[in-house]
């Protein structure tokens, strides 16, 4: 009963948590697919539409599932970008079908340009695959996308024919003798890098976004669209023996050029930095990486850092405006192209498993969080998050090797996977520090430390590398020869050391700590320990006599009684 109300509950949560997305639909302007298409898996379908409710997706889910319903529901964030995304673009890419001469469509904001004869001529991107929008801070969320990808597009234009004049003497007559996109080309900062012709709906791959400067570039999609009309004149000839007119034949020919134009940052995600091997057997591993990722894995282990996933459709593709000769209306869009969108959902890099991960150290700074959508419902992160650049760790798997790492990026299929190379070696050693009494009082004991490498014997200068030495509390550094000597209170008759020393990557070798308990007695405590030990011996030699003597019968005991 108790397990059965639980799920009641739950379920009743689930159905008001739609009740109430449901009722905010109209805000979010919801255009969701009605059902599952173009073969994206169906577990997948409902996670691709962010900031929508898919009312149609949850009534022909089981009613009795609240999992699926929350997942068919409410926003989801994902670990990965779903591949699905570049299935269900390209089959809705494949639906833009041509509206013909007389009609021009265009989604929200995309450029127009008219001529005398080509009119609202337009380009505007479907979608750059793969990429992944970045929500970094507010006011900053660059589209990331790799040195090679593919550009989608539309373009449309109308073409608006004079009218005859047959009015008058003089005639006109107008025919369109051809109509065509001569050209679409995709340029990178102003350099052509594709091209192809005759098409509404082109697609075209870039490869060179590292040859040109810079880690931010301009993408644009320019279209050129010609148009040849044919102009017959007939002209009233007056003169005596002259025919009654004469017709005169031209050919006017337009070109116009429309071209939109959107900023990207290329990503190519790479690491380096240092490994190293603990005494013990454990891997140390210290990875700089270049731009924001969701972290690394080895098979026993890794990082992950602040970042996740959701997916969301491009809104400016809900409604296409079409233009005529006459006016201009909205439709619903035959295609909607889907954009994956990464967020900051943790403060800072987090170690998985932590059983036999340990985070030593990051490296970044602090970012504000950049607000998501209104109608897009995840759990972010409310305080500044951590945006690193580096991540100390230590994984406590003996057999792990820094080879085996691959780093993941936001960007769909932007992994990359460490070499020998990737990773300079830097030895880790055992320490070996000691303690010697040097001088003492009765109020305070002076003390000498000596610190050195356990396996060649050189003495360790904490003066002039990263790390210290503690006695009682006290931070000290040892010197060129690996001791120092400090006067501590005689409080106690015990001195404790240890070394700390500090992160091994910063210096070359590295170490690990080593301690050490020095305890001085005052002379009563001597005397009574002497004394203590001198009376066992003594004390067993008499409990043996004692037995002999009663085993024996040979009346020795006690031996002092003929003193």
């Amino acid at each position: 009963m108790q397990l059965l109300r639980g799920s009641s509950r739950r379920l009743l949560l689930v159905l008001a948590t739609l009740l109430v997305a449901a009722a905010t639909a109209s805000e979010a302007l919801a255009h969701p697919a009605e059902t599952n298409e173009h073969g994206v898996n169906e577990s997948v379908f409902p996670r691709l539409w962010a900031g929508d409710t898919e009312t149609t997706n949850v009534t022909a889910l089981n009613a009795t599932d609240p999992d699926e319903l929350l997942v068919a529901g409410t926003d989801v964030p994902l670990d990965e970008p779903p591949a699905s995304v570049r299935t269900w673009n390209d089959a809705e890419f494949a639906q833009l079908n041509s509206t013909g001469k007389s009609t021009v469509r265009h989604p929200r904001g995309a450029p127009t340009e008219s001529g005398e004869y080509v009119k609202d001529a337009t380009v505007a991107i479907f979608a750059i695959q793969p990429s992944t929008r970045a929500h970094l801070a507010p006011g900053e969320t660059p589209l990331y996308v790799p040195p090679n990808g593919t550009v989608q597009g539309l373009v449309d234009y109308r073409v608006a024919e004079p009218a005859d004049d047959t009015e008058g003497d003089d005639h006109t007559y107008w025919s369109l003798q051809t109509h065509q996109i001569e050209s679409v080309s995709l340029s990178v900062d102003g350099s052509e890098v594709a091209a192809t012709s005759g098409t509404q709906t082109p697609e075209l791959s870039f490869d060179s976004l590292r040859d040109h400067p810079g880690r931010t570039h301009t993408l644009t999609l320019s279209a050129t669209i010609t148009v040849q009309l044919q102009k017959r004149e007939r002209v009233d000839v007056e003169c005596e023996g002259c025919p009654a007119y004469r017709w005169y034949m031209y050919t006017p020919t337009e070109t116009v050029t429309v071209e939109t134009s959107t900023t990207v940052h290329e990503y190519a995600l790479s690491v380096s930095g240092y490994r190293a091997r603990y005494p013990n057997g454990d891997l140390g591993l210290v990875v700089y990486k270049n731009e924001p990722w969701y972290g690394y894995s080895l098979p026993s282990g890794g990082v992950r850092g602040v970042w996740r996933y959701y997916v969301a459709r491009d809104q400016d593709w809900d409604q296409l405006t079409s233009a005529t000769g006459t006016g201009s209306a909205t439709s619903h869009s035959p295609g909607h192209p889907l954009q994956v969108h990464a967020y900051p959902i943790e403060a800072g890099p987090t170690p998985a498993p932590r059983r036999s991960v340990d985070l030593l150290d990051v490296y970044g700074r602090q970012r504000q969080p950049a607000s998501l959508s209104p109608n897009v419902h995840l759990d972010t992160v409310h305080e500044p998050y951590t945006s690193s650049y580096g991540l100390a760790a230590r994984i406590h798997v003996p057999n792990a090797s820094a080879d085996e790492l691959t780093a993941t990026g936001l960007v769909r299929n932007s992994s990359f996977d460490a070499g020998s190379d990737t990773f300079a070696t830097v030895p880790i050693r055992e320490s070996n520090l000691t303690l010697s009494l040097a001088e003492k009082t009765n109020e305070t004991l002076t003390v000498a430390v000596l610190l050195r490498d356990n396996e060649t014997g050189a003495p360790i200068a904490t003066a002039s590398r990263d790390g210290y030495v503690v006695v009682n509390g006290e931070r000290l550094n040892t010197s060129s020869n690996g001791t120092v000597q400090t006067t501590v209170p005689r409080t106690t008759g015990t001195v404790a050391a240890r070394y700390d020393p500090g992160k091994w990557w910063l210096n070359i070798p590295g170490y690990v700590g080593d301690s050490d308990v020095l305890r001085v007695q005052s002379h009563t405590l001597q005397l009574l320990r002497v004394l203590y030990r001198l009376a066992i011996p003594i004390g067993l030699l008499l409990v043996a006599g004692f037995l002999i003597d009663r085993i024996t019968s040979w009346g020795f005991w006690p031996p002092w009684r003929n003193l």
